[in-house]
């Protein structure tokens, strides 16, 4: 795209109503950026889709309003911290570690187990040349 980092990074905190979108130029194009989490707070199916391809992901979902956990898989850890009575204005440095700390509880012993598993299952990358005896 060849934003500068600068302006990604605003857009990337840019929220209607709360912080301005970053306006750009792309390809001769004017454009609104925001936060990706404007269109799609959890982009499950985009992260599987062709244009990233991810095999297995890890979700953490810190939405405050949830209308219903992911379809699970064995591919698919989906953590939900309980970020209940956190208040992120009032105390934005206690309130990012509570957060924290109430990420590291969702990650539960099985959750650790089920990540281990994806470990010991065989990539399904394709190997490098220098394994298949291919010319590098």
């Amino acid at each position: 795209m060849g934003l500068p980092l600068a302006d990604v990074a605003r857009a990337s905190a840019a929220v209607p109503g709360v912080f301005p979108a970053k306006t750009v130029t792309v390809a001769g194009e004017r454009v609104r950026l925001v936060d990706g989490g404007v269109g799609d707070s959890l982009p499950i199916g985009f992260a599987r889709s062709p244009a990233l391809g991810a095999t297995h992901l890890i979700v953490s979902d810190c939405r405050f309003i949830v209308a219903s956990p992911p379809d699970g898989s064995e591919s698919l850890v989906y953590l939900r911290p309980d970020l209940d009575g956190i208040q992120p204005l009032r105390a934005p440095r206690t309130a990012l570690m509570k957060a924290i700390w109430r990420g590291e509880a969702a990650v539960t012993p099985e959750v650790v187990e089920h990540l281990r598993s994806w470990c010991a299952e065989p990539s399904p990358m394709v190997a490098p040349s220098h394994m298949t005896g291919a010319p590098a």
